[in-house]
């Protein structure tokens, strides 16, 4: 791919044959590792069929349960329909490094909350996340996998979409 393409105006920017620069949001970090472009999906992300203009993340479905799994290696988004309160469980299979977000929806009824594994963790900037609570509103948490701590520095939580 040549030139420039655009997703998301501020956010995204995809720019010359193999680099993808990425708008920071103090509230919502997304990231993607794209080394090439082409027809189809690479790296979790759908593209046109002629190789350019708009790039979308394609969410990995989570299956709503009491305890949410995800297996971190299939992609860097993810996405449920939260039907009860519910807990995240740590992630399988992350890499050193690795950026993922979660969205979460309400669903008809609202209120739902999510614990957090312990593997999940704050810092001073993002102290916590609780989720929106109307319904049908989606939520999104971002975090960046820390191998040297077995931990999900968690840098985002943006909340009410």
């Amino acid at each position: 791919m040549t030139g420039t393409a655009t997703c998301c105006p501020g956010l995204w920017r995809a720019e010359g044959s193999r680099r993808l620069s990425i708008r920071m949001s103090k509230y919502l970090l997304f990231f993607l590792a794209v080394s090439a472009f082409g027809q189809g999906q690479v790296g979790g992300v759908q593209q046109g069929a002629s190789g350019g203009g708009a790039i979308s993340p394609v969410p990995i479905a989570l299956t709503d349960g009491a305890t949410i799994s995800t297996n971190a290696a299939l992609g860097n988004s993810f996405k449920v329909t939260l039907g009860g309160n519910r807990a995240l469980a740590a992630p399988t299979n992350p890499t050193d490094g690795q950026k993922a977000m979660w969205i979460f929806v309400q669903d008809g009824t609202g209120s739902r909350t999510i614990a957090l594994n312990s593997v999940f963790t704050f810092g001073t900037d993002v102290t916590g996340c609780v989720l929106s609570t109307t319904a049908s509103k989606t939520d999104y948490l971002g975090a960046v996998y820390n191998a040297a701590n077995t931990a999900w520095n968690v840098v985002s939580c943006a909340k009410g979409y």
